[in-house]
């Protein structure tokens, strides 16, 4: 609140010369007009009075206010004393966490006291910062000269040396000549001459990769050097599956499929299903050059989409295809044989759901 200054008093003005009696000429006179001139003093005289008092008034306030301003600025001050004491204080601090530049370790704060945990300095002769342990300086980051003989010195110079166990390793295990049904662990294997392989044991020394989770799993395996690869999935009992692996599956295995290109073999004989196996023939490229007739069954538990080509190399028109006793599967909505009479015929069946072995157009 602002501070009025006090207001000039009005002036008064004087009263007429007062009657004497010592001049009785000039009484009469002189006593009308000192009377005539009391009103308009007292009014004069009332405005002065009012003015004295506001006057005094505003004296009273000012010094108030000055009291107020006085004991408003105690606290103030001792807030300002108090606030320039904490800034020492932070000061302080981080004098005791931050040392600043030095060209060696310090081994006491700027103030002499002993070092805090946390503290940390740059090192100028090094070009790093260090931070304080509570026993030791331990380097920050920077770009120290390090001598890197000094730091493998010692050290494990294998993978399992430093607790790694679970690297893949330059040379995969060999599991010989293993039944693939047994091959339930995750991973890749090289193997020799497998048993329950892809018909016709295109995969012998090839390589296997296995992929499981709980009670299914996916087998991948391939020939040594015929550019050869074949899959299989199944559901088990050995892995806790159902053995449900779908139509014309064996102890919860599906038959093998190849993946890209069809192997090629080679038929020479006469009678029974193709190379002795029930499936011999499914998903391959079977080449007749039996020197004679040659009946032969249609492959067996095929599923839908699987294929048998036959190419007749062997000049002949006596070979006759029949229908595979394990499953039915007619040829061309026929239960009966087919007769390739064509000496150089080639042709594709497909196994369509429901239309049994079609020939692919």
């Amino acid at each position: 609140m602002p501070i009025e200054p006090p207001v000039l008093p009005p002036m008064v003005d004087p009263l007429p010369i007062p009657p004497s009696s010592t001049d009785p000429d000039n009484f009469d006179p002189r006593a009308d007009a000192f009377l005539g001139a009391l009103p308009d003093n007292q009014g004069q005289m009332n405005t002065l009075g009012v003015n004295v008092y506001d006057n005094a008034l505003k004296t009273f306030e000012s010094a108030g206010l000055s009291i107020t301003a006085s004991e408003t600025a105690v606290p103030a001050a001792d807030a300002a004393v108090a606030a320039s004491a904490s800034a020492v204080a932070a000061n302080t601090d981080i004098q005791k966490y931050y040392l600043g530049a030095k060209t060696s370790a310090p081994t006491v704060d700027n103030q002499g006291n002993a070092l805090v945990t946390g503290t940390w300095y740059t090192n100028t002769a090094v070009g790093s910062w260090y931070w304080w342990n509570g026993t030791t300086w331990i380097l920050g980051a920077g770009t120290p000269t390090v001598d890197f003989t000094t730091q493998v010195t010692g050290k494990p110079t294998t993978a399992s040396g430093y607790g790694i166990t679970d690297v893949v390793k330059q040379n995969v295990p060999n599991l010989g000549n293993v039944d693939l049904n047994t091959c339930t662990t995750s991973g890749f294997f090289r193997i020799d001459i497998p048993t329950n392989a892809p018909v016709g044991s295109p995969v012998v020394l090839g390589q296997l990769i296995v992929s499981r989770n709980q009670d299914t799993i996916l087998q991948i395996v391939t020939g040594y050097n015929n550019g050869l690869s074949f899959f299989r999935q199944g559901t088990p009992p050995n892995i806790g599956g159902g053995g449900d692996a779908g139509t014309g599956s064996t102890n919860g295995w599906q038959i093998w499929r190849p993946l890209g290109n069809q192997p090629v073999r080679i038929i020479t004989d006469h009678g029974g299903h193709m190379y002795g196996e029930t499936q011999g023939g499914l998903n391959t490229v079977n080449i007749i050059m039996t020197p004679g007739p040659c009946n032969k069954y249609m492959p067996g538990n095929p599923l839908p989409g699987d294929t048998c080509t036959v190419i007749c190399s062997n000049g002949r028109s006596d070979i006759t295809l029949f229908v595979s006793p394990e499953d039915g599967q007619y040829i061309m909505g026929l239960n009966e044989p087919m007769n390739l009479d064509s000496p150089q015929a080639v042709v594709t069946f497909v196994l369509v759901q429901g239309y049994g072995w079609r020939i692919k157009s």
